[in-house]
């Protein structure tokens, strides 16, 4: 396959969608100097917010750079410098650098809401690796700014396995002793990410459009890992099996150009439809990706710098830090959306319109507690439910406008008891190992039950089932935490978000 490097002045990717709404044009290296325009829909910044009901937060992108160096021909992770990056348009933005200088955040300066169309990004680069000629690539991830402060885990319900005490969670929050959480609970170490200070995560859940970009930067031999087939496989391969019936998220990513042994990685694309055009309008390139297990999964946080949520910091997502001045107590049985309500529907109802595409939608009532998660054949279109006119009980939104953190696929966190307590929260440096597993100290084994679990409910639940969906849906339920052996690539039913 004929390679074109060009010397230090081609950047590719540019993402036009809806959900994931980023969009990454007129990208230009020159020297170690990369410039492009940066656009991205609702965008907010709520610091001048007096209503203690609400949150005070905003959103941004976390932005990132891949290289491609001809002296070895691999795509690899491009540290940014500590300074000299600035950001321009009709709307003032800041530059939130990182000290590891993995990534920045790009973000709304002053309060205000609305889009953000065209804005002008320079971003200085760090050291180059060996080479003449390179290929960049950008990727930008939308992010919501989840703020400090003390929160509750648990919803008032006894405490057992599939539910925490109801405990208060501080800045000062040190370790828990053992029987704390739930009777024989672990003691999770001071150490463990408990969620009160301030972090970003992620606005939706991985989509797949994400996911397969994720791919096309593996060599041949890393793909082979992750794949469920061979990248040299004929053109139209799903690369994670054959689709089952039910669960035809397996199907959305095939190889569009097969590999070539050992030598030239597969080219993977989004084709849900199955037909000869992959990435196109109806290939669902913004549904949710529902095969990652959390193999998958935490190599695409280490990859992209991010790192894995616990369940303390998802629950604080869904439930905020406070009311009034003074942190919210939780309903009993409530869901992320912060109420009692619950109305499932599945992917085939009647209201989707655009079915697959960046614009799919839901049209019909307007009600609380809209989400995915009885017995649909695959997810939604992460962020589906929300609208211009829609508030965070009918968008399914958590506290800080986080969407669907209860529905369309299950969301993998690292787990509070047993195997999980040895995390450390480290973050991912966008390098992985040479199998392109993740590779960051601290980060729990894949290989160990009691590690990773799942929060929320997913497309295929049935609420009549022995583990209902309208129960795991629920901020405080534990039932896929502890029910679950989640480990490897289990597949069908698991994504989830990163958080920094």
């Amino acid at each position: 396959m004929k390679k074109i490097l060009l010397p230090i002045l081609l950047l590719l990717c540019s993402f036009a969608s809806w959900a994931n709404n980023v969009q990454i044009s007129n990208v230009v290296v020159s020297g170690t100097t990369a410039t492009f325009n940066l656009s991205w829909e609702n965008s907010w910044n709520s610091t001048n917010n007096v209503d203690t009901l609400y949150p005070t937060n905003w959103d941004a992108v976390w932005v990132f750079v891949k290289v491609q160096s001809n002296a070895t021909n691999l795509w690899s992770h491009q540290n940014l410098a500590a300074t000299g990056h600035t950001a321009s348009g009709s709307t003032p933005l800041s530059v939130e650098t990182q000290g590891d200088n993995v990534g920045v955040f790009i973000r709304r300066t002053n309060a205000g809401h609305g889009n953000i169309t065209n804005a002008a990004i320079s971003l200085e680069l760090g050291t180059l690796p060996a080479g003449s000629q390179y290929n960049f690539k950008v990727f930008g991830i939308e992010m919501v700014r989840v703020p400090a402060g003390s929160f509750y885990i648990g919803d008032g319900n006894t405490g057992s396995v599939g539910v925490f005490e109801k405990t208060l969670i501080t800045p000062s929050t040190g370790a828990l002793p053992v029987g704390t959480l739930f009777t024989s609970s672990n003691a999770v170490p001071a150490a463990f990410p408990k969620g009160a200070g301030g972090f970003y995560a992620m606005k939706y859940e991985i989509t797949n459009e994400q996911y397969a970009d994720f791919l096309n930067t593996m060599t041949y031999d890393q793909q082979a890992s992750f794949f469920a087939v061979a990248p040299n496989a004929i053109r139209k391969t799903n690369v994670f099996g054959a689709v089952s019936p039910g669960l035809y998220a397996r199907g959305y990513i095939q190889i569009d150009t097969p590999g070539v042994n050992n030598t030239t990685p597969a080219v993977v694309g989004v084709n849900l439809n199955g037909d000869d055009i992959f990435n196109d309008l109806p290939d669902g390139l913004n549904v949710a990706q529902a095969n990652l297990g959390p193999r998958r999964f935490i190599a695409y946080l280490d990859w992209s710098g991010l790192r894995p949520m616990t369940e303390f910091e998802f629950e604080k997502i869904c439930r905020g830090t406070r009311l009034n001045g003074n942190p919210v107590q939780p309903i009993m049985n409530e869901y992320p959306w912060g109420t009692l309500d619950y109305a499932a529907y599945i992917s085939t109802t009647v209201g989707i319109t655009d079915k697959d595409k960046p614009n799919e939608r839901f049209v019909g009532a307007v009600i609380n507690g809209r989400c995915f998660g009885q017995s649909g054949n695959y997810p939604s279109r992460v962020g589906i439910f929300a609208e211009g006119a829609t508030g965070r009980a009918a968008a399914g939104a958590g506290f800080y406008g986080n969407m669907n953190m209860g529905d369309n696929v299950l969301e993998l966190v690292v787990s509070a008891h047993a195997n999980g307590t040895s995390y450390t929260g480290n973050l991912g440096d966008g390098v992985l190992a040479v199998n392109a597993e993740a590779n960051q100290i601290g980060w729990p084994s894949y290989t160990l039950i009691n590690t990773y679990g799942a929060k929320g409910t997913f497309f295929g639940n049935n609420p009549s089932g022995s583990i209902a969906g309208i129960y795991t849906a629920r901020t405080s339920d534990r039932q896929y935490m502890v029910s679950t052996a989640v480990i490897g690539d289990a597949v069908g039913a698991y994504g989830g978000r990163g958080v920094r």
